[in-house]
């Protein structure tokens, strides 16, 4: 699988899938996610949670780590998804990333 570039425009294929990354730190309530614009060309497929450490989730800060938002590519055209970074319940921070699906 494919990790987008948040920073430029993502040329993918039809069919394939693609991945995003975020950071998320649940204790100090930092939640995120990705939302695309379009889900007939690009569709959510899951998620994945990872600590950073995994020695040490239960401790007291210990239990931050990355999100990993799996999408696929269904039909040509052009979409965003969005990113948004979430602290305490509140949206702190918006990125929209663009993608062009080709055949």
């Amino acid at each position: 699988m494919l990790e987008l570039n948040l920073q430029e425009t993502n040329q993918i294929f039809l069919g394939e899938r693609v991945t995003i990354t975020l950071k998320e730190h649940g204790s100090v309530g930092i939640k995120s996610k990705a939302i695309t614009n379009d889900e007939s060309i690009i569709s959510y497929v899951t998620s994945n949670f990872e600590y950073s450490n995994a020695t040490i989730p239960m401790q007291p800060g210990g239990d931050g780590g990355h999100r990993t938002y799996v999408f696929k590519a269904n039909k040509s055209g052009n979409t965003t998804i969005t990113t948004q970074r979430i602290f305490r319940g509140r949206l702190e921070h918006e990125h929209n990333i663009d993608i062009i699906v080709t055949a």
